[in-house]
């Protein structure tokens, strides 16, 4: 493989669609919306929201083992790079089902798990907040 510079940012564009993809999945299968009432830490973190959060994890470890990356700062811009990815996917779903139907299609893709993924602040200001967190 041809060692350049991109590599590490062509790797981190590559895993935040992956882990954006598998958060939509697990979001419209409905596991987030079905485990949230399960609480970790009562009222800090879910079970649903630790199953949303798990492939962002899992890809920023594994993306860490292929690249070398020396300094600290580098390596919280990948993982800071990659979930952003992840959180504009899931505010492209929150904003696609919001406006369209896609009920029909994906039964659980509900106003429940819409609020879930907003953090219960309104659209268009809740677009920002997968994101951020």
């Amino acid at each position: 493989m041809k060692n350049d510079l991109s590599f590490p940012w062509k790797l981190a564009l590559n895993g935040g669609l992956t882990a954006g993809g598998v958060a939509i999945l697990v979001s419209l299968v409905g596991l987030v919306e079905s485990f949230s009432d399960s609480y970790i830490i009562q009222g800090v973190i879910s079970v649903g929201e630790i199953i949303l959060y798990i492939p962002l994890v899992l890809l920023v470890f594994s993306s860490f083992r292929k690249i070398s990356l020396t300094s600290l700062g580098t390596k919280a811009a990948f993982s800071a790079l990659l979930g952003a990815i992840m959180g504009l996917l899931l505010s492209l779903l929150v904003i696609v089902g919001s406006t369209t139907n896609i009920r029909e299609m994906f039964i659980n893709a509900s106003p429940a798990l819409f609020n879930l993924l907003t953090r219960g602040v309104p659209l268009p200001l809740g677009a920002i907040v997968p994101p951020v967190m």
